[in-house]
């Protein structure tokens, strides 16, 4: 009877619906807990922070160091601004045209668009 393969099946999946219940997750954060990675890191960023200093102070002004360093940052973001607004359009586009090659699709009873000479 086929009764009794829908049985075992159910069963099957009253079984795996309760150990899925009984399952616990233990969420952990992973770090970087190498010694030697953390130590080159720190010395890249020591590197780089005595290199600001030294070229802050061979021209003379800290502050006009961090006057440019701010100025180059806002026109980044600017430009960054602009960049996401040109992606945003050209994804309109791209979803304009999808629609119009769907529709010329449809319109040619599902022929391939090589066939309609596209």
């Amino acid at each position: 009877c086929s009764c009794s393969l829908y049985q075992v099946q159910t069963l099957c999946t009253l079984r795996f619906a309760d150990r899925a219940k009984r399952m616990q997750l233990q969420a952990r954060r992973c770090d970087v807990t190498d010694p030697k990675a953390l130590l080159q890191t720190s010395k890249a960023e020591i590197a780089y922070l005595r290199g600001l200093v030294a070229e802050a102070g061979v021209n003379g002004d800290l502050q006009q160091h961090m006057s440019r360093l701010e100025t180059k940052n806002n026109r980044l973001e600017g430009e960054n601004k602009t960049l996401k607004e040109q992606l945003v359009a050209l994804r309109r586009e791209a979803e304009k045209a999808r629609m119009l090659a769907s529709a010329a699709f449809d319109v040619a009873g599902g022929r391939s668009m090589d066939a309609l000479g596209f």
